[in-house]
């Protein structure tokens, strides 16, 4: 069993249109949400290996704030293939883990997170909103052996959710 968690970036900043897509920041509702859903993960004893991070600074600012509010602090890597990744780009990633690694979080953008949530979950989530959080356990012994229908959704929460 292998456990992968999906992050979508926190909601970034638009405010200066001649910003590159990969250098926007995030905006004040991301710079809340981001260590918000951190305390949530802290509370559940959410605690990865590792964390990959799409190179864009909103996927930065966001992975960093979230990890900033956990008990352990997981290895953090900059994934240039996450960037606007589909899951056709992804999927090799997650099979190249080593075997080391019990549980990995993969932090980057829509469309591509939603999709690899439904096609390894056989969820059905419309869309992972900024800043979401897609929990999967893997039925697989090796990263290598991850694929369509693989998983399941263990949880899906992001910040307009009201846990009980």
């Amino acid at each position: 069993m292998r456990a992968l968690t999906l992050i979508r970036h926190a909601k970034s900043s638009w405010a200066d249109p001649e910003t590159a897509d990969i250098d926007r920041p995030l905006n004040d509702r991301g710079k809340s949400d981001a260590p918000m859903m951190g305390r949530r993960l802290a509370a559940i004893g959410f605690a990865p290996d590792l964390v990959l991070c799409s190179p864009a600074k909103r996927a930065r600012r966001t992975a960093r704030a979230i990890i900033h509010e956990l008990a352990s602090t997981p290895s953090l890597g900059i994934e240039p293939a996450l960037y606007l990744a589909t899951p056709s780009e992804m999927l090799p990633l997650i099979r190249s883990l080593g075997s080391s690694l019990a549980h990995v979080v993969m932090v980057g953008h829509n469309p591509g997170l939603t999709d690899l949530a439904n096609l390894l979950g056989g969820a059905r989530i419309d869309n992972v909103p900024t800043t979401g959080v897609v929990r999967l356990e893997l039925d697989v012994d090796a990263w290598s052996d991850a694929g369509p229908g693989h998983g399941r959704v263990v949880d899906f929460d992001y910040p307009k959710n009201n846990p009980a």
